[in-house]
Order: C-alpha cells, then sequence, then structure tokens
C-alpha cells in the first residue's frame, strides 16, 4: 500500500507491506528479480550453483570448485571461433548438435533496467530415467546404442525436446532441440514457473544428459534416487564440454555452470529435482581442459 505525505514544498512517498517483487531474491542461491542474476561474482555462484547433490534430494553440500572454472567463469573466452571449427571438423562433430551456429548470438532478454542481456547460465541436468523392469539394478547394457535411451530420435523424447536445448547420451552424442539462440516454449526448472522468475526464463540454457536410475533397498515408491557410479561415462562428459564451450565462445565470456537442483532448492512449497546425481565435476572440467588444449594446438 502507498502513502502520500505533504511535508514543507516536498511530497513523501512512503510504501507499507512488501517490497515491489523485482527486488526479491529467490531460492537457495538468491535469484534477483531485478538483475536475473544469482547473489555474488560469477566464482562466488559457483560454489552454490554447483553444490553436491544428496541422493534423496533433501538438500546439497559444499563440494570443490576446480581451479580452472573460478579463475574463469565470467571472463573472456579467448576461443577464436575458426580453431574451434577446426576442431569440430576434424572429430566430425556438427556446430548443430551443439546448440547452433557458433556465430549466432544466445537468446538475450531485457532487465527491469532495460538493459538487454544475453543467457549466462548453463545448467546440467540428468534425465532420471527410471529402470522400471529392474529397480535395484542398473541396466547391463545402459552403455550400449541398444539402450533404447541412447537413442536420441526417439519419440521418448518429445516432451522433453519443449523444455531443454540439449541432449547427450551415453556414447557421447548429443542433439539440439532449441537453438542456444531461440526461446524455449517448456520449462526446465521451477524458477521459470510464471509465479517466480518467467521473464528470465532466456538467461538459462538447458542440457540434459542421459542416466538411468533406481531405487536403493528399502526404499519405495515412484520416485527412482539412485544414479550410477560414476553418473556419466568420460565420453558423455567430453560432449558437456564441448556443449558448454560452444554455448561460451557464442556468448564471448564463460557461461556460469549450474545444477538443477540448487536453482530450485528453497522456492517456496516446491520440491527440487535431485539431478544430477554422481556428477564429477572435476572429471568434466578435465574434459573442458582437455578440449581447450586441443583447440590450441
Amino acid at each position: 500500500m502507498k502513502y502520500i505525505v505533504l511535508c514543507g514544498s516536498f511530497i513523501l512517498f512512503l510504501f507499507s507491506g512488501s517490497s515491489p517483487s523485482w527486488s526479491k531474491h529467490l531460492a537457495l542461491c538468491k535469484f534477483s528479480l531485478k538483475t536475473f542474476e544469482f547473489k555474488g561474482t560469477p566464482a562466488d555462484q559457483v560454489k552454490c550453483l554447483l553444490r553436491k547433490i544428496k541422493m534423496n534430494g533433501s538438500s546439497s553440500s559444499k563440494q570443490v570448485i576446480p581451479e580452472w572454472l573460478t579463475m574463469h567463469v565470467g571472463k573472456q573466452t579467448n576461443v577464436q571461433r575458426s580453431s574451434f571449427r577446426k576442431y569440430l571438423v576434424k572429430y566430425k562433430i556438427l556446430e548443430t548438435d551443439l546448440g547452433g551456429n557458433i556465430d549466432k548470438p544466445l537468446i538475450s532478454t531485457k532487465r527491469k533496467d532495460g538493459r538487454m542481456v544475453q543467457a549466462q547460465y548453463f545448467v546440467i541436468h540428468d534425465t532420471a530415467t527410471a529402470n522400471k523392469r529392474k529397480r535395484k539394478s542398473f541396466p547391463d547394457n545402459m552403455n550400449t546404442s541398444k539402450w533404447r535411451y541412447n537413442n536420441l530420435n526417439s519419440s521418448l523424447w518429445n516432451s522433453t525436446s519443449r523444455k531443454v536445448n540439449l541432449i547427450i547420451n551415453r556414447l557421447g552424442n548429443s542433439r539440439t532441440f532449441i537453438d542456444y539462440e531461440k526461446s524455449r516454449q517448456g520449462i526446465a526448472v521451477k524458477l521459470e514457473y510464471a509465479k517466480f522468475a518467467k521473464q528470465a526464463k532466456s538467461m538459462f540454457l538447458h542440457v540434459e544428459n542421459v542416466q538411468p536410475r533406481i531405487q536403493p533397498h528399502p526404499f519405495k515408491g515412484k520416485f527412482f534416487p539412485m544414479g550410477p557410479t560414476p553418473g556419466f561415462t568420460d565420453v558423455q562428459l567430453r560432449r558437456l564440454a564441448l556443449a558448454y564451450i560452444a554455448a561460451s565462445v557464442r556468448r564471448g565470456t564463460w557461461l556460469i555452470p549450474a545444477f538443477h537442483f540448487n536453482i530450485d532448492h528453497g522456492l517456496k512449497n516446491y520440491y527440487a529435482h535431485n539431478d544430477p546425481q554422481e556428477f564429477d565435476l572435476p572429471r568434466w572440467i578435465d574434459q573442458v581442459e582437455h578440449v581447450l588444449n586441443s583447440i590450441s594446438r
């Protein structure tokens, strides 16, 4: 409610009740509806957004952030597009399988202050694929083409294709559902709901990673909380590194990686998904560094 108070030649506007919605900070890592960013410097943000997620999805805990990431996140990429293209051609990797043409900018949005900003969060998910036939063990063929969830052209991914930009299977193959420069029809995290921060939806790029899940004994119910160890294959992490590099090259600065759970945890009356499970952050950053070293040769 607003009150007008006359005081000499000045008119004072006093506000009671809650602050305007754009001043709110949401969820565990404090997303601002004014700046469309999480709290702190990029290096501070990754400490929160990459917290290790508990299997039951109740919370997450601090983990050591690789030095490469803290030194580079939010800073200029300095990766030549021509050199990156040579790498992709050498290994027969299509730009269209990494989010689209690397000469194109990322999707952008207008902040409350009128400034146009490109997407800057690279959100890592796992598909949490329930192994319903064998609830207590992982599929023997989960890392082969015979496991049907490794088929990225399957109708199994129809609903997913509206929500995320990219999907990566356990064979190290990827498929772009929505180019990094285009808007998504669906939502990939609960923060993007209209009641929270729909207007900031374009700040996020989303990548799903195929992963089977099981129910550990004596767990019961519809929820499949446990992922395999390791959670992702080396070739899967290599392709995820390429997807991250491609997106960062397009923006010109290293994007801020984030885990799905940590974005949504703490939103009022909403349960945050417990993904990604068993994500080995140092192994992933090793892949990023390996690719960058190969590009620079």
